[in-house]
């Protein structure tokens, strides 16, 4: 499920940040990713008359990290599901339990990192917005397709579904 939703929102990432400008006369992704909006939780503050405490009117949403550049004279940003959305690939690794799977978490982490850096370094490079994904999915689903293959484990990853069961606070079963 990681892989698939990694593919689909690769080509979203990829769509909203190169061609949103051709269709709306400007780059959706990154009008959105610099926009400040009110704060909710300012506005039922002062709606409940709350003055004891400081909240700031606006804040910036979505969450993203903002990185200075080399040069000092701009920022780069990686926004919160180009963190968390390869997370779900990852964390699915570091569940497995058959016996290489410690090493498959790593190679996804260190395709995450590799595909970090050269996000920023093109980023840097361009000095403009990149759609992080376009870096972070082949950087992370690459390395793990072509030597599950070749190791012979790629019908293992595929096919494992994790079962999670949950039960409620209080109830027993006998």
């Amino acid at each position: 499920m990681g892989c698939i939703l990694l593919c689909c929102l690769f080509v979203y990432d990829i769509f909203w940040v190169f061609y949103s400008a051709d269709l709306f006369g400007k780059n959706v992704m990154l009008s959105v990713a610099e926009k400040t909006t009110s704060n909710p939780v300012a506005r039922v503050a002062e709606a409940l008359n709350i003055s004891s405490v400081s909240i700031s009117a606006h804040i910036e949403l979505p969450s993203k990290m903002i990185i200075p550049t080399l040069d000092g004279r701009g920022w780069g940003m990686l926004g919160l599901g180009d963190i968390a959305v390869p997370g779900i690939l990852l964390s699915f690794l570091y569940r497995q339990t058959f016996p290489r799977a410690a090493f498959y978490y790593w190679l996804g982490m260190s395709g995450y990192a590799a595909g970090l850096v050269v996000t920023l370094l093109v980023s840097l490079a361009w000095n403009q917005a990149q759609p992080a994904l376009l870096f972070l999915v082949p950087g992370t689903l690459v390395p793990l397709v072509v030597v599950s293959l070749w190791r012979g484990d790629f019908r293992v990853l595929w096919d494992t579904v994790e079962v999670v069961s949950v039960e409620p606070a209080g109830e027993k079963h006998v």
